[in-house]
């Protein structure tokens, strides 16, 4: 059970960090070529423009991140339908905005180049960031698409779909700029490919959505009162964070000029070219630890909480310190892809050494967030992602800048994430010296009881029902409703077991059964073949009462079950109203 809760946890962080390392090569061989053909001056347009992105991935994942924390909990509740409705009104609000964009950049190209560039007084440069930076607003749909796609993936486990799209997203940029090289298009065809790439990624992530075979489809939009407004909410704290991306960057743009040059501005387009690559794995962290919180959450698991918190803490740690190890040994060869200029090579490898100081410590506040996000604190993920993305870096940077030019601009992403994360371990002891946790927003109620195990034979489901039967003895629940939840477990666990597992996947089965307030909640997970016993227990035939005898017992016996498919894994809900022996004596 332990095992397969990290497993599932680093195959998330796995995923996504290789979505997001092969959106940093496409990064990386966009500057790579630049800096190659056009050298430091195209370097720097795509500096001074590439807070453009900015905007985009706060959009994009402003939608996806409430999009995910929302279907989370309507899939644990059982409600598919709501959460279908959700991602209409998502793919709707995308659309919308991206047509503001689009217009802007086509009617009002120069007053937004200035907003990028106005502080520069050259003029190849200014119009190196118009060329790159028109083309990316005029395709963004594609851009944000891809973001709110590849979350639906990942909410429904579909592996092989964010690899195939990875795939094509690095092979479609690489060919696209090489046909922006071969017919000498300047950055601007540069940025063309990538926005082209971005349209081949977003095909293969929703095809799946026209062949029927997932949860999620596009139809008719029904309006659920607070619906779009709770995704807002909980992906606001994502608006905080790319809101002080798009300003940081421009800041420390503005810095660089004052204290430093063109090279500093150069280095600087390198070292965010190639710290893409740590970020990813802070990605990869972030996205398991939101979505996996989230549902966690939501079946008031404070044990699978703290286990998570652990594998946050180990991956954050032994992870991101060897990765850092790695790229800062790396660090020389790496900036020479980027540029012949000897200067320029030692000036960028010495500023993502600076960065990479921080990497383990950015893991961990990115997860901090993420965790406060899947635990429904809105407020407090907001003001740390505040504090982290603009206010901090900024008086930081402002302050190393000041008195130790080039290098403390370079050093300041460092200083800023590990002055955070021990600022947050300090907050985190002091609550705990007052007997209160962030993980208290979880609970349901007061926890009576709580048993949980594997099976993986037949054996094992007698076992566990008997265990279920005698801890609700033993905190006097009705011997009836005691078996009855027993007989519950050994319906759905065997069944499973006998027909769940048709492919040579090692066989995972999870149950756990508390008493919480006035409540009997027994929850089973598996990761064996999508079956649907809600919709199965509609189609049974009343007049047929031996047919289905086991879905009959169970629905007969609960209040509510829910069924969901997330992660790849079959998770079924069952909650029954506590009736005590004394209770039922008294009624008689």
């Amino acid at each position: 059970m332990e095992r397969f809760q990290s497993g599932l946890f680093r195959r998330i962080v796995l995923i996504h960090m290789l979505q997001a390392l092969v959106l940093s090569i496409t990064g990386i061989v966009d500057s790579v070529i630049v800096g190659q053909f056009w050298e430091a001056e195209g370097l720097a347009g795509m500096k001074l423009a590439m807070p453009v992105f900015s905007i985009l991935l706060m959009v994009g994942s402003i939608l996806s991140t409430g999009l995910s924390v929302q279907v989370t909990k309507f899939l644990a509740k059982g409600k598919r339908a709501e959460a279908n409705q959700c991602f209409v009104w998502v793919c709707m609000s995308a659309t919308a905005i991206s047509l503001i964009l689009t217009l802007a950049a086509i009617l009002i190209p120069d007053t937004i180049t200035g907003f990028f560039a106005d502080y520069t007084e050259d003029v190849i440069l200014y119009e190196d960031v118009k060329a790159y930076l028109i083309p990316i607003l005029t395709g963004n749909l594609v851009v944000i698409m891809q973001i709110v796609l590849s979350g639906v993936a990942a909410l429904e486990g579909a592996d092989r779909r964010l690899t195939a799209s990875i795939a094509v997203i690095l092979v479609s940029d690489i060919i696209g700029d090489l046909i922006a090289v071969y017919l000498d298009a300047g950055i601007r065809g540069i940025a063309i490919a990538s926005v082209a790439a971005y349209l081949c990624t977003c095909l293969v992530l929703g095809g799946q959505l026209l062949s029927g075979k997932t949860i999620f489809h596009i139809g008719r939009p029904h309006m659920v009162k607070g619906m779009l407004t709770a995704v807002l909410i909980t992906g606001f704290p994502m608006a905080v964070r790319f809101m002080g991306e798009f300003i940081y960057p421009m800041a420390v743009n503005r810095m660089m000029l004052h204290y430093g040059s063109i090279n500093g501005l150069a280095a600087l387009s390198i070292q965010d070219a190639v710290r893409y690559m740590p970020l990813a794995l802070g990605e990869g962290v972030m996205t398991a630890t939101l979505l996996l919180t989230g549902m966690f959450a939501a079946e008031h698991d404070m044990e699978a909480l703290r286990r998570e918190r652990r594998d946050i803490l180990r991956c954050c740690t032994i992870n991101g310190s060897v990765l850092a190890v790695i790229l800062a040994l790396a660090a020389p060869l790496i900036v020479k892809l980027f540029t012949k200029d000897y200067m320029l090579q030692e000036l960028s490898a010495s500023a993502f050494r600076w960065y990479l100081l921080g990497v383990p410590f950015m893991c961990f506040n990115l997860s901090v967030r993420a965790y406060l996000q899947g635990l429904d604190k809105q407020k407090e993920a907001s003001i740390l992602t505040l504090i982290n993305q603009l206010a901090l870096p900024v008086l930081i940077t402002l302050l190393l800048g000041r008195y130790w030019g080039v290098p403390g601009i370079f050093a300041a992403f460092a200083v800023h994430e590990i002055v955070l994360a021990i600022g947050f371990a300090c907050l985190q002891y002091v609550m705990r010296r007052n007997g209160r946790s962030f993980s208290d927003a979880a609970a349901l109620g007061r926890l009576i009881a709580e048993i949980r195990g594997d099976i993986t034979t037949l054996e094992q489901v007698t076992e566990a029902s008997e265990k279920v039967i005698g801890l609700c003895r033993e905190n006097g629940v009705d011997n009836r409703q005691a078996y009855n939840i027993g007989l519950c477990l050994e319906e759905l666990a065997a069944n499973s077991l006998l027909h769940g597992f048709k492919d040579d996947r090692e066989k995972y089965m999870e149950y756990r059964f508390i008493i919480i307030g006035r409540w009997l909640i027994l929850r089973l997970r598996d990761n064996g073949r999508p079956f649907d016993l809600t919709e199965r227990y509609k189609l049974l035939d009343p007049d047929d009462p031996a047919s289905g005898m086991g879905l009959r017992i169970v629905f007969a016996a609960a209040e509510n079950v829910n069924y969901s498919h997330a992660f790849d894994l079959n998770n079924v809900c069952i909650r029954v109203l506590k009736q005590s022996s004394r209770e039922k004596t008294e009624k008689q």
